[in-house]
This record gives C-alpha cells, sequence and structure tokens, in this order.
C-alpha cells in the first residue's frame, strides 16, 4: 500500500508543532511502543521497528500527545498483535497524530480515536477486531487513507464492525472495507450524525 499524509494536515502540522522535533525509535531507544509514547513530546515521532510487539507496553496504547507514530517498513511488518492479552484497544487517539503503517489485530477495537482533530491515519490495517476495526467519536476533519479494515467479526449486535463513527467528519480515501461482519448493521461501515468524503 502506498504511504501518503495530507498535504493539509502536514502544513498544519509543520506550522503548530515545536521546531527541532527528535524521533524516538523503538525497541533502541524505548522498549515498547507506550515507552516511545510516553517520552514524546509534541511534533516527535516515535519510529517503530519490524516486529510483532504484543504484552504490556505494546497493546492498549493511549496518544495524548500531538506526534507522530509511524512503523519502519509499513503494516506487512509491523504488528500489534492484541490477542494474546485480550486488549480492549490496539491503540487509543486523543489528540492530533499522524499513524502510519501497523497492523493492529485481535483487539476489541484496532484504533479508537475520541475527541481529536485532524488526526491522519494512513497505511494502516485493522485486521481480526472483534469490536470495530475503527472506531470515532467526536473527531473533526479525521483524515483516513490507503488503509483496510478487513476480517473484524462481532458475535453480538454491534454496529460498524469495519468502521464505527459517531459526531465526526472527515474523509475517507483509498480505503478498502471487506468481510466485516456483526449480528447487529452496519456490517462494514456506520455512522451516526457524521459526514464523511469517500473517495476511490
Amino acid at each position: 500500500m502506498k504511504s501518503a499524509i495530507s498535504f493539509a494536515l502536514l502544513i498544519f502540522l509543520l506550522t503548530t508543532l515545536p521546531v527541532g522535533a527528535a524521533t524516538i525509535h523503538v525497541p533502541d531507544d524505548q522498549e515498547t511502543i507506550q515507552a516511545g509514547v510516553d517520552a514524546a513530546e509534541a511534533g516527535d515521532t516515535v519510529l517503530v521497528a519490524d516486529g510483532d510487539y504484543n504484552g504490556n507496553g505494546n497493546v492498549n496504547l493511549s496518544v495524548s500527545t500531538q506526534i507522530i507514530l509511524l512503523s519502519e517498513n509499513g503494516p506487512d511488518n509491523c504488528i500489534i498483535d492484541c490477542a494474546e492479552n485480550n486488549a480492549a484497544n490496539g491503540i487509543d487517539i486523543q489528540e492530533t497524530v499522524i499513524l502510519n503503517g501497523f497492523t493492529i489485530a485481535g483487539a476489541d477495537t484496532g484504533i479508537i480515536i475520541r475527541n481529536a482533530n485532524d488526526v491522519n491515519i494512513v497505511n494502516c490495517i485493522t485486521n481480526g477486531n472483534s469490536v470495530h476495526g475503527l472506531y470515532l467519536i467526536g473527531c473533526l476533519r479525521a483524515i483516513i487513507s490507503n488503509t483496510q479494515s478487513t476480517d473484524n467479526n462481532c458475535n453480538a449486535a454491534q454496529q460498524g464492525i469495519g468502521m464505527r463513527a459517531e459526531n465526526s467528519d472527515g474523509t475517507i480515501t483509498d480505503c478498502i472495507f471487506s468481510n466485516n461482519s456483526t449480528l447487529g448493521s452496519g456490517g462494514g461501515i456506520w455512522f451516526g450524525a457524521s459526514d464523511f468524503i469517500f473517495e476511490n
């Protein structure tokens, strides 16, 4: 899959975030992804090496700082595997963040974004999650591009398994939603009071 960052979001970050941002390498500088995120300041990049990440500090991640969370070589090579830990969420984003190049699998919800504006999810895969692949609530100008949400299956009457959005808006470009299922409605995508533009 292609790697792309919205030009508008890139300009926003370049003009609002501090100059002199650092790059924090996981696991070289910080042992876990969460430790890397916690060590980052606004504008920093947390660069995650190839690998299968699970266990404490690598699942149920919480991101509340304006950072770039980036894998070195894309989602086929950098997997956040929540299945062994019964993780509720793969990644919980609560700030303007660029998330680029991860597979998130085996969680209840792969990626949740809450009350955060201008979040960019690019070149990611959510796969094999049991409630939602992507869940947005209270988010404005979300950008989701070159991302796949596949094989997320819910055995309850839940709505929006591939993606669920409430009180949110944004654009969805060059994405694939496939083979998601639920006993409820909107196995692929479900929107409540939300407004998205779909392209390709």
